[in-house]
């Protein structure tokens, strides 16, 4: 089934639902509620709070109930019903989320090079992708914003942004909280908690906590350089975590909130088992080949290990001046990451890496908002400033430490953006959207790259300085400006249906290539700054609701013009012998998609939602694919809340495919194997409900069937040495018996 076929199908819902009796209640998803209606769902995506049913862009949102009922218990779990996305941890890095959204993709965690999804934890962007695939604990609400954002928010995205909102200190609450704990296979433990304490009806806390642990679902097996076994074994794809937040909310008037947000979380691992698939093909003697029937087992001969720790502080202001409303946010936040992962997943030491990267960011964003012409005109506008500074240093060993290359940079990269956004209402029913931003950034690197110890660069290369025998400094910094718009129409044919059309662009900014080598004849300028790349979206779309609020459809068609498109590429370097990673812009492309949510209730107590989605990249040149990119995407959950006299009982049933999809942006990678195979993930939930008691006891269940799948991996082709394949597991059939309780 093409697009334009799934757009007609949108089409003809629109058409069943403006038929259909409308009620006057508010459209929106979630549970069903006693009435057996939908739930209205207010969302913030355009920095004003809004009914999901009148926000004229895609987006997926996941209430407190509703993350619990889906068993989202971290950041990638929200795939499992969002379309268009997919989440995979970074190879190597289980901390750090690699976010592919309708198509485009940041595949390499690196400090010079921007996300093309950005992560915002309240309204603060987070400036690396380490840390982002986070546990959720005390959250208030998730948004998932599809296309470009350039405009409203502060730093450039070409995908989209995933907004994580925290539950707040609440003056006016009582004091109260929960507290949630949760136990299952592989040891794994889980336990949560957060209380709300109201010092006065003007000012607030509220303390949250999380520490979860167990062991990892796989096994590795340790080996020497050589590929010899040690006897030694350790748990791999573990997680250990503790995070703390704190929130406090003073209101000294009716006009004026002021807000505190602090959090730090710390994360250890085994690190993630790397499947190697190349087989005995090269150096024989069985040193790349399985050393076990079980899936889940591998051998390495490095110790993989993942640790993140980090945390921020926020303070936001807001007030009302009556004609006009404004807001500053300030934060400062720090992040430390080091990863070790056996590259190759072989027993030999044929490629291994470390990485080591420290950041720390602040950030200043001052709006103003208000109506004017009668009201007729909704507005906001601002600025928005960003600095950024970290240190982010790569070890590569080769052929069992024959050779050694290591890459350090110093970074600093600093934004600065006005902007300015408009709703007009023409009419009651028609409204104008409208909104530019023009941002200036500035990217600069200190670096020192070496090869064995020598300097690789070639007399001459623009930057480097020579001060020493021993010196091989590499200083550049370049500066990347550039406008971001958005205008669009929507219509409403009544509170229930509404149509929109739109086009917005947005940039994802140039950078410094920090692990590259110099000039090689054959591949060319490894270290030359990568440019911007620019993402054009058009795209119409359907909100409606009807037969009397029970039935919700969202659906979209979208065409991206996607302009010098960034991805890392490792190439293999004959000039010096050696491989390097570095950001290129390799070509042009279109993407044409679709994406659609079906939310029901199909009778009493008995609600099913469908969502779909269709992904085609297509590069002007014909070498490249689109990378981490499934072509479809699709789920269909169940669930079934039975009120009775004590609570009520609930079941949820969740099935998720997601089709093949290359781990390379080089179709000739994915002609010798880069491909993660298609797979279909069934889940589940049952729980039962006490009223009295405010508390619930749950028994869940993640790939219900044990499908045994891949998620992430890498290829390297490595010149005449030979090309070797190594891919991630995904987590086997996980299950949990929780206990939640309100108080």
């Amino acid at each position: 089934m093409n697009s334009t076929r799934l757009l007609l199908l949108a089409g003809v819902a629109m058409l069943a639902l403006s038929e259909a009796p409308c009620a006057s209640a508010q459209p929106a998803s979630g549970p069903p509620a006693a009435s057996n209606e939908l739930q209205e769902v207010v969302v913030t995506a355009r920095r004003r709070e809004e009914r999901l049913a009148d926000v004229p862009i895609a987006v997926t949102n996941f209430t407190t109930q509703q993350l619990q009922n889906a068993n989202i218990i971290n950041v990638g779990d929200i795939v499992r019903r969002t379309p268009s996305i997919n989440i995979t941890n970074a190879v190597g890095a289980t901390s750090t989320a690699t976010i592919n959204l309708r198509g485009q993709v940041q595949n390499d965690n690196v400090i010079t090079v921007d996300p093309s999804v950005g992560v915002y934890l309240n309204d603060v962007y987070l400036g690396r992708a380490t840390g982002t695939l986070t546990d959720l604990f005390d959250i208030a609400n998730i948004e998932v914003l599809k296309g470009p954002q350039g405009t409203l928010y502060g730093r450039n995205t070409t995908g989209g942004a995933v907004r994580i909102i925290t539950a707040q200190a609440d003056p006016s609450g009582e004091f109260g909280g929960y507290g949630r704990f949760s136990y299952g296979n592989f040891d794994t433990y889980r336990a949560e908690a957060a209380v709300n304490i109201p010092i006065s009806d003007k000012f607030a806390l509220r303390f949250s906590g999380l520490k979860l642990g167990g062991d990892g679902f796989s096994k590795v097996n340790l080996t020497t350089g050589t590929g010899v076994p040690t006897g030694q074994r350790v748990r791999s794809n573990d997680r250990n975590t503790e995070a703390s937040r704190l929130s406090a909310v003073f209101e000294p008037d009716d006009n004026t909130r002021i807000s505190v947000n602090g959090d730090y979380i710390q994360t250890h691992s085994n690190g993630q088992m790397a499947y190697n698939l190349t087989g005995d093909v090269v150096l024989g003697g069985g040193l790349f080949a399985r050393s076990s029937s079980d899936f889940y087992e591998s051998r390495s001969n490095i110790r993989p290990f993942s640790n993140f720790s980090g945390g921020g502080l926020s303070a936001t202001v807001d007030h009302d001046f009556g004609p006009l409303a404004a807001k500053v946010i300030i934060s400062h936040r720090q992040a430390h990451s080091r990863n070790a992962w056996n590259v190759d997943g072989a027993a030999f030491n044929f490629v291994d890496s470390v990485q080591d990267q420290a950041q720390k960011q602040d950030t200043a964003e001052l709006q103003f908002s208000g109506k004017s012409f009668d009201g007729r005109l909704d507005w906001i506008a601002g600025a928005f400033y960003f600095k950024e500074t970290g240190d982010d240093q790569t070890f590569g060993l080769f052929f069992n430490n024959l050779l050694v290359q290591t890459t350090r940079a110093v970074a600093d990269n600093r934004s600065k953006s006005v902007f300015a956004h408009g709703v007009y209402a023409i009419t009651d029913a028609l409204k104008l959207n409208a909104g530019i931003r023009y941002t200036w950034d500035t990217k600069a690197i200190e670096g020192e790259n070496r090869i064995n110890g020598f300097c690789p660069y070639a007399p001459g290369t623009p930057g480097l300085i020579i001060r020493s025998p021993t010196d091989c400094t590499l200083i550049r910094s370049d500066k990347f400006n550039f406008p971001s718009w958005t205008v669009g129409l929507d219509y409403h044919f009544n509170p229930d249906i509404m149509v929109y059309a739109k086009a917005n662009s947005g940039t994802r900014s140039g950078g410094q290539n920090l692990r590259g080598f110099g000039f090689d004849p054959a591949v060319g300028d490894t270290s030359a700054p990568f440019q911007p790349e620019k993402a054009t979206d058009i795209e119409v779309g359907i909100k409606a609701a009807g037969f009397e609020n029970r039935v919700r459809l969202e659906a979209d068609y979208y065409h991206t013009f996607y302009k010098q498109v960034q991805q890392s590429q490792i190439v293999f370097l004959p000039s010096i012998g050696a491989t390097s990673t570095f950001v290129a812009n390799l070509s042009d492309a279109d993407v044409d998609g679709v994406e659609a949510q079906l939310d029901a209730v199909i009778a009493p107590h008995l609600t099913a939602s469908l969502t779909g989605s269709y992904t085609n990249v297509k590069f002007d040149d014909p070498l490249f694919v689109g990378n981490l990119t499934p072509k479809w995407q699709g789920s269909a959950a169940l669930s079934y809340d039975y009120p009775t006299e004590f609570g009520s009982l609930f079941a949820t049933m969740n099935y998720k495919y997601t089709s093949s999809y290359p781990i390379s942006a080089k179709a000739a990678d994915v002609a010798n194997g880069a491909l993660i195979p298609k797979r279909g993930l069934l889940d589940g939930r049952l729980a039962v409900r006490f009223r009295k008691m405010d508390s619930e006891i749950a028994l869940w269940g993640r790939n219900l069937t044990n499908k045994k799948y891949f998620s992430n991996g890498v290829l390297l082709a490595l010149g005449a040495t030979g090309t070797f394949l190594s891919e991630n597991v995904g987590e086997p059939r996980m299950y949990r018996v929780e206990f939640t309780t309100h108080f």
